[in-house]
């Protein structure tokens, strides 16, 4: 079920605090990007709310169960990392990718909030290229055909990636699909 957001009000089914970074997740609502941090600038909101995106997704050596999905926007977001495996969510919950087509972009939906209040600063849909989106989509069906590590698997596979991987840019080199929002 889809959730309403506002901006200037509190999340409505987050708690604060909430735990800092960006999160990624592809559900049966669709894809969302939900940033938290604690007091962003207002560069940052405005980046966030209207500035030039990127998006970029590999699968690394290190975690073959975890889709890494990489997104900045506007100056003041650099390059940053999303794990992540509709795994998971509850079957009822997961996207099914089989319902997409070449000719479809998908939408993403990214939601800025304060990690200290909950409130949130900024919403923003953007449509991802329909190239990026046919091999986003491709990417997700081989995932979901995979037998499920399970939970404690998929957190060492990210750790590890994240031991390999010094920083954000050093994986995103592997990434061998990236778009512009909107393009």
């Amino acid at each position: 079920m889809l959730t309403a957001f506002t901006v200037g009000k509190a999340h409505p089914t987050v708690p604060p605090p909430i735990p800092e970074g960006g999160r990624f997740n592809w559900s049966r609502d669709g894809l969302e990007l939900f940033l938290s941090v604690p007091s962003p600038s207002g560069k940052e909101v405005d980046d966030a709310a209207k500035g030039e995106s990127e998006f970029a997704f590999a699968t690394l050596p290190e975690s073959p169960d975890v889709l890494w999905f990489f997104y900045r926007m506007g100056s003041s977001w650099l390059w940053s990392d999303a794990p992540y495996t509709p795994h998971l969510m509850a079957a009822e919950d997961q996207p099914d990718a089989s319902l997409f087509t070449e000719e479809q972009r998908l939408l993403l939906n990214i939601l800025l909030a304060d990690s200290r209040t909950a409130i949130v600063l900024a919403i923003r849909a953007v449509s991802l290229s329909p190239d990026f989106s046919r091999d986003f989509a491709e990417s997700l069906r081989s995932l979901m055909l995979r037998p499920w590590c399970g939970r404690q698997e998929y957190d060492r596979q990210i750790a590890r990636a994240y031991q390999h991987y010094p920083d954000t840019a050093s994986m995103f080199r592997l990434a061998k699909h990236r778009t512009k929002g909107g393009a």
